[in-house]
Formats: C-alpha cells, structure tokens, sequence
C-alpha cells in the first residue's frame, strides 16, 4: 500500500519539469524540487483513508523570481496530481533539509480509501 502510493504520486508528477523524489532526500542537489512524503493512513469504523504529503521546495533566496517559481513549480504540481488524487490542502511552511531550511508548499493527497 505504502509502495504503491509513492509510485502513484511519483509517476504522476514526472512532467513536472523538476526533480522528484519518491523518498524523503538526506540533501538536495537541485531546487525546485519535488518530494513525495511519507503516507498516513487515518482509520474511522471500517473505513480508511490514506493521505500522502508532497512536499513542492523552492530556492533559499528570497527574492522575488525565487517565490514566483516556487509558486509556478507548486501550480503545476497540484494540476498534475489532480490526475492522481484527491488533493485536500495547500499549505506553505518551511522545509528543513540536511540542516538547511528551504520554502516550500505542502499539498495533501488522499490516494486511497477503502473498507477494512
């Protein structure tokens, strides 16, 4: 379940035009970047719900290009895993990432949900 959900965000965030990463990276190379987090699954009666955090990083420099293509890279992300997923939220927060703090958006996922 965990496995298939990664690739499923993963594969429908390759046109992206930027990296993706299926795991959580030690460090990143090249920015902006896309990580697909780690799943949650949330358990209510007999159903469950799986959501997955993807994780838009955008460029340390706060001038104002960095923030436009953090936002433009986070568009195009979310119209890409509408194909994918139910998307719940869009939050902006910052990302810490091998000791360095980086902008990004967070955008939930809801990628499965089924009767246990």
């Amino acid at each position: 379940m965990i496995i298939e959900t990664r690739e499923l965000l993963a594969d429908a965030l390759a046109p992206v035009g930027w990296d993706v990463h299926r795991f959580e990276p030690s460090s990143v190379d090249v920015v902006p970047c896309v990580v697909v987090g780690r799943p949650s699954m949330e358990i209510a009666a007999n159903l469950y719900t799986i959501t997955n955090p993807v994780w838009v990083i955008g460029r340390r420099m706060g001038d104002e290009d960095s923030a436009l293509e953090l936002d433009a890279v986070t568009d195009r992300a979310v119209n890409l895993l509408r194909s994918a997923a139910t998307v719940t939220m869009l939050t902006p927060a910052l990302r810490a990432i091998a000791e360095s703090t980086y902008p990004a958006y967070r955008i939930d996922c809801v990628t499965g949900q089924g009767v246990c």
